[in-house]
């Protein structure tokens, strides 16, 4: 047991400063990376009548591609990777919310889009002013 203890306070370490806000992120990064790819395994007909297939393909895809890459770069901090990662996630939750819009349905799935678009938003300006190596003087 102590040994698991050990390992998982050696891996804590090694997460990049602010450590629970890293943490925080990586699941909102997952939580991505399972909608993009229930959207592009399943292909909802709500959005497939919308948008048409390939549109819902684009549409899962830069979700996914956003979730994946963000969850990869979060932990070790490679900032560029997770700009990537946020500009791609912007775009398949712009394409949500204009679906949402369209079928006017769910005021609580349109608010959800634009609190994960937000804090999406409040990372990016943690983030934008670093190359590689945030709070590093």
């Amino acid at each position: 047991m102590r040994a698991i203890i050990r390992l998982f306070v050696f891996l804590f370490f090694k997460i990049k400063e602010p450590r629970t806000i890293r943490l925080v992120q990586l699941i909102i990064y997952a939580c991505m990376v399972g909608a993009g790819h229930y959207i592009v395994s399943v292909l909802p007909d709500l959005y497939t009548d919308v948008l048409g297939t390939t549109l819902v393909y684009f549409f899962g895809a830069a979700i996914l591609l956003g979730g994946v890459l963000g969850a990869i770069a979060v932990l070790p901090g490679i900032w560029w990777l997770e700009r990537t990662a946020i500009i791609a996630l912007w775009t398949g939750l712009g394409v949500f919310v204009v679906v949402q819009v369209a079928l006017g349905i769910s005021i609580v799935g349109l608010l959800i889009a634009v609190a994960l678009a937000a804090s999406f938003v409040q990372r990016w300006s943690d983030i934008t002013e670093y190359d590689l190596a945030p709070r590093a003087s």
